[in-house]
């Protein structure tokens, strides 16, 4: 009986050793607000100095009736629809030429990872490149030129991903030629899609790739 009762306590400490190994630990899934909390960006993820400002949901207004842009358009507004979401502020470097430099993402939290993955696919559709010259060309005004091309190179981490770059030229109220760089990103990580829009003068955005792979690794921490 001494014996007993030596073995008892141990084999309730092995119990509760068991259940807070690794091996028998139980990952909470991520609530939609810890999503969003983990997904959005914030002013912490981009330099001090730049603003934040309201970012505008506006869905696929801008790609409705633009030649070639109608099954881009149509994913933009099922995306929209098929999940909660939630828009970051517009981040913009004020003390950059003409004010290009900027950051904004919106996060959508899906019921599971398979309708996540389903939507991202509406996003890697041919002529997608010729839509956004399209839409860029239509937005810059008369005699704005555009180029678009597809993005392979995204965040190792993530589940999944879709990327875009465009260049856009035009000219100032002074008449100079100003040349515009527009990186979208979509990234998959489990049940969550994360859209970031950032652009500059000239070049890509050189702190996009750290901002994502930022965000990713906050969504990855948190189960999503």
């Amino acid at each position: 009986m001494r014996h007993a009762r030596t073995i008892a306590p141990l084999v309730g400490l092995l119990v509760v050793v068991g259940f807070l190994s690794p091996a028998g630990a139980r990952v909470r899934a991520a609530t939609n607000q810890d999503i969003f909390s983990a997904g959005l960006l914030t002013h912490a993820d981009v330099p001090a100095a730049w603003t934040p400002s309201k970012q505008t949901d506006t869905s696929g207004k801008a790609y409705q009736g633009v030649k070639g842009c109608k099954q881009l358009a149509a994913s933009i507004e099922a995306l929209r629809h098929a999940a909660p979401h939630k828009l970051s502020p517009t981040f913009t470097d004020n003390s950059s030429p003409h004010q290009l430099t900027s950051a904004a993402n919106a996060v959508y939290a899906f019921k599971s990872s398979a309708a996540a993955a389903k939507l991202l696919v509406g996003f890697r559709i041919p002529g997608a490149t010729a839509c956004l010259e399209n839409v860029a060309k239509k937005g810059g005004g008369k005699g704005t030129s555009a180029t678009a091309t597809q993005t392979t190179n995204g965040p190792a981490s993530a589940d999944g991903f879709v990327g875009y770059s465009v260049t856009l030229q035009g000219s100032d109220q002074s008449g100079a030629t100003v040349t515009a760089v527009l990186d979208i990103d979509v990234v998959r990580v489990g049940r969550s899609l994360v859209g970031f829009s950032f652009g500059n003068e000239g070049t890509p955005l050189s702190q996009a790739p750290g901002i994502v792979d930022t965000v990713v690794s906050r969504l990855k921490a948190a189960n999503a």
